[in-house]
């Protein structure tokens, strides 16, 4: 919206049953919360709408946007078993609905109670290298909660400056494949290890089809929580034999 205008938030409450839910693979019966945002901007033409949600793929200039926002909140819905609906029209605004399972509080629990959460725990300290401000957030966050010390870079030149100060430290590296400022992370990965041959890495990226060298841990985005735990703790681990599944 370049020049104002109106965004709107609402939540509400529907129920599909088999005979009257959307006509779309992914849609199911059921009682589900409604997350809807409309703007009344500037709109989007049928082809944009088509890409969307693919990773990467942005309408902002160079450098403004990673593409990784509506690809990354894509996944998360469908991983809850989920789905976007998405009207929009040139000059006419935008409204996204955001459709979730309903649940009531006496689905909620305490927290995961089984043999894996202990698994995913750790005391290492874990370099995290990642562009996009919202999933480094996710993964400092996570890591974290799980009893990591966490160190954090926004791209290639700031984990050179960290890992040059505090590489005796740096137990794992978790880092993007595709970072601004010339530093990818796959030359991230051979610098430390040239330095630290001992050093486990996990390279996250948005493109399934990246090439990763054999003998390092791949998650694509977006990804969840607990993968993001396992594919560290797998990687910290795998002289010892306790790896988990991420499937």
């Amino acid at each position: 919206m370049p020049d104002g205008g109106s965004l709107t938030l609402r939540t509400l409450d529907v129920e599909f049953t088999e005979t009257n839910k959307p006509q779309r693979p992914d849609s199911s019966a059921g009682e589900f919360v409604v997350l809807e945002i409309v703007d009344s901007g500037m709109g989007m033409d049928e082809r944009t709408q088509k890409r969307i949600f693919e990773p990467f793929f942005t309408t902002k200039e160079l450098g403004k946007a990673t593409g990784l926002g509506l690809s990354t909140v894509y996944g998360t819905v469908s991983q809850h078993k989920g789905w976007i609906d998405l009207d929009s029209e040139p000059g006419r605004g935008t409204r996204f609905s955001v459709y979730l399972p309903a649940s009531d509080s006496r689905d909620l629990k305490e927290g995961p109670q089984d043999n894996a959460t202990e698994f995913f725990r750790g005391t290492e300290t874990v370099l995290v290298v990642e562009d996009e401000s919202a999933v480094r957030r996710m993964m400092v966050r996570t890591l974290e909660g799980s009893g990591y010390e966490v160190l954090e870079a926004d791209d290639g030149v700031q984990a050179r400056r960290i890992w040059g100060g505090m590489k005796r430290r740096i137990d794992l590296l978790v880092t993007d494949m595709v970072m601004p400022n010339g530093v990818s992370g796959l030359e991230l990965a051979r610098e430390f290890a040239a330095e630290s041959q001992e050093l486990p890495v996990v390279f996250v990226s948005g493109y399934s089809d990246e090439k990763i060298p054999g003998g390092f841990e791949f998650i694509a985005k977006p990804f969840t929580r607990e993968q993001l735990l396992i594919a560290v703790r797998n990687r910290l681990n795998e002289r010892r034999g306790e790896l988990q599944s991420t499937g």
